[in-house]
């Protein structure tokens, strides 16, 4: 049954996530040229701050908790496991793929040198996006499906409390996501894609949802299951991506450790706030 605030929601996150994730193209065009390589330090460093911080505060907790209920006749922690598993094949799988995360950092490092020396800020090299950040693009889509998926499937009363919890994460995931996906070396075209894909989804979750809850009441019980499975997935990407591919490259480069230190803390504490905001608005 569509309602007024399904049509609320729907509408108010895809645009939230437009915003969010178009924003460091507008970012990066106010930037001055002698500072695009420190501003890509910090807006890396932050991002990799948010996605740990997301992954231990956010994705974690509640996906141990989903699949603790489901999970406590188990001989073993299943959610351990599953997390241990992932963050292996995502390893492997990004190393396998490209080589070192440092390789494709360090070439994007280069050109924006290389191209700085010629007096020219376009790089001449734009082109798909990394495979670790189409990796980041599709597990954060799924985690935001989910997301979508609980927001459609809850009661009115617990609605509301979620549908604030995705508009505290879902604009700064947008954000870190454009950050990750790197301007200077994605085309517009691919860049744009990815972005409105990954904004679409916790909309097509929510409209997922209702349609399910009208249907199928014991489905709550399969969608807690992939959903916990789900976060968990997204939690090992967000640890490795962060790590690897954001705060590494970048960890004193074109600043210090201190300045560096404080973006990754600062990115944290966005997600601290966005834990704290879930845990006030989700007990009332």
């Amino acid at each position: 049954m569509i309602t007024f605030f399904g049509v609320f929601a729907f509408t108010t996150v895809l645009l939230l996530g437009i915003i969010g994730g178009f924003l460091p193209l507008l970012v990066y065009k106010c930037v001055t040229p002698s500072r695009i390589d420190s501003f890509t330090a910090k807006a890396n460093l932050f991002a990799g701050g948010v996605f740990l911080s997301a992954a231990f505060v956010h994705l974690l907790p509640d996906a141990f908790e989903e699949l603790t209920e489901l999970t406590e006749n188990a001989p073993f922690n299943v959610s351990g496991v599953i997390l241990f598993f992932s963050f292996l094949f995502i390893m492997i799988l990004d190393q396998s793929t490209h080589g070192s995360a440092h390789g494709h950092k360090d070439k994007v490092e280069i050109d924006i040198e290389e191209e700085h020396s010629h007096n020219d800020l376009l790089l001449t090299t734009k082109g798909e996006a990394s495979n670790s950040g189409i990796l980041l693009a599709v597990l954060l889509s799924v985690h935001s499906l989910f997301a979508g998926l609980s927001l459609g499937l809850t009661s009115d009363t617990g609605a509301y409390a979620i549908l604030i919890a995705i508009y505290a994460h879902k604009g700064t995931a947008a954000f870190s996501l454009g950050i990750a996906l790197d301007p200077f070396t994605t085309s517009r075209k691919t860049y744009s894609r990815i972005i409105l894909a990954f904004s679409a989804c916790t909309p097509v979750g929510i409209a997922l949802g209702i349609f399910l809850k009208t249907l199928f009441e014991e489905y709550t019980t399969v969608v807690t299951w992939f959903s916990g499975v789900g976060s968990i997935i997204a939690c090992a990407t967000f640890l490795y991506v962060g790590i690897i591919e954001l705060i590494m490259p970048y960890y004193k480069k074109k600043i210090s450790a201190a300045k560096s230190g404080f973006y990754i803390v600062l990115g944290g504490i966005v997600m601290i706030i966005v834990a704290i905001l879930e845990s006030v608005y989700g007990d009332e």
